[in-house]
């Protein structure tokens, strides 16, 4: 009887955790309770939150970001209250914001339930998919004072998406691989936005089977999913002629993966296919383009 008792009590604990925790993430959309006035001094946690306040016209209020935001260029000499994994709290309430805007991640949440003690709005925001990436613009622009302008980018991101639906409704499925690294191999597994990108684009992830997001690959497992399109996501401005050449002269090691046979290996800018701000919609034509070049004229400057 003891033993069992401790049982219940494991599992009702285990239970009671995960509907707090999916409770959290479900929430996490709704926006914060409206303030007196507009926010003045927001601090950002992350490089999409970063980007879409910028485009919104709201970055000039922006007193705080994390390492990793650096763009628009404005940004990089802004104060930093830490990384992806670990905020500074104690940097964040020596800027006196007055709004903390943060992602449905496990860090963002205890810094939530922190800045709640402090008496400081705080806004956290889900995007897993590039419809999602698009609301979050609007939410973002809702809790900023900046909806008309908002509402304006996040129109223009689904007349673009809408647009790239009915360019590829006929097209055929090409199989096809992010890659973020060589050497490890770390491409987009299922759940990613590199995973709906490629989806949206008019392909099919050959990398869709793998049990993580980032799974590690080895080259003889790439070898037999034959992915007919390799794409590599580059950072830091490395995604020119050069950046392809090199790619191109590495995975031609393996010249019978279809991909290779037929010279189908591109390069685009991580970021646009990997934070879910306004460009991700760039990300999303970037690797159609890849996908189906016949649809997309060279010329065609239109979108």
């Amino acid at each position: 009887m003891k033993r069992l008792i401790q049982i219940i009590a494991k599992w009702t604990f285990i239970i009671c955790a995960l509907s707090a925790l999916l409770t959290a993430c479900v929430n996490s959309n709704a926006a914060p309770k409206r303030q007196d006035r507009t926010p003045q001094r927001i601090v950002s946690l992350a490089p999409s939150i970063t980007e879409t306040l910028f485009a919104i016209g709201a970055g000039d209020r922006v007193v705080g970001v994390t390492l990793y935001c650096d763009w628009p260029v404005e940004v990089k000499n802004l104060p930093k209250v830490g990384q992806f994994t670990r905020f500074d709290i104690e940097k964040m309430l020596a800027l006196r914001p007055d709004m903390v805007i943060a992602t449905c991640d496990a860090p963002s949440e205890t810094i939530n339930h922190e800045l709640t003690q402090y008496g400081i709005p705080a806004l956290v925001v889900k995007a897993w998919t590039v419809e999602e990436s698009i609301k979050t613009v609007r939410e973002i622009g809702r809790a900023v004072g900046a909806e008309r302008k908002a509402q304006a980018i996040a129109g223009d991101m689904e007349r673009r998406l809408r647009k790239l639906r009915e360019r590829l409704k006929d097209s055929p499925k090409v199989k096809t691989v992010l890659a973020y690294d060589r050497e490890p191999l770390i491409l987009a597994g299922p759940g990613t936005f590199a995973d709906d990108i490629i989806r949206l684009a008019g392909g099919v992830n050959a990398a869709a089977d793998a049990r993580l997001k980032y799974p590690r690959y080895s080259i003889e497992r790439l070898v037999l999913r034959g992915p007919e399109v390799i794409i590599e996501a580059a950072h830091g401005g490395g995604y020119g002629d050069v950046a392809r050449k090199r790619a191109v002269a590495f995975w031609n090691g393996w010249p019978s993966i279809p991909a290779v046979k037929s010279g189908r290996i591109a390069v685009v800018d991580a970021d646009i296919v990997s934070r879910p701000g306004p460009r991700i919609i760039e990300g999303l034509e970037a690797v159609a383009r890849a996908l189906h070049p016949e649809l997309f004229p060279i010329e065609e400057t239109d979108r």
